[in-house]
């Protein structure tokens, strides 16, 4: 195959091992709306009022990620791709094999989602 950055595990290299420990937050692309919501009330009582409630989309009148078309068409892009190259339980469980160890990490905290839940899964 051929080696792509984007595609690669997190554990393979992009962050040493020694870094793990000061994570303290993973967000994805395809929950980036959930997930800044999180970040930001994480960082205090009033940061999602001051920084991500409003001021945002075109018109200055949305949320952070309420209607990004980069966040949406992403998504929206890779459940298509999803449904068209999952296409057996052998892909699957290859591409889960490739991930393991990102998986494993207890840092990263990720979930394993069979392809059938994806999207019920990052629905917000």
């Amino acid at each position: 195959g051929c080696w792509d950055a984007h595609w690669a595990p997190l554990s393979h290299w992009r962050l040493e091992p020694k870094f793990y420990a000061t994570l303290n937050f993973v967000g994805h692309l395809e929950t980036a709306r959930r997930d800044i919501r999180r970040l930001l009330d994480d960082l205090g009582s009033d940061a999602w009022e001051k920084f991500g409630a409003s001021g945002w989309g075109e018109y200055g009148n949305e949320s952070m990620f309420e209607s990004s078309s980069t966040v949406n068409h992403a998504s929206e892009k890779a459940s298509a791709r999803l449904r068209e190259y999952y296409t057996s339980k052998d892909i699957e469980e290859r591409v889960d094999k490739i991930y393991e160890d990102d998986y494993e990490n207890e840092y990263l905290n990720l979930s394993r989602v069979p392809i059938g839940e994806v999207e019920s899964f990052y629905k917000w």
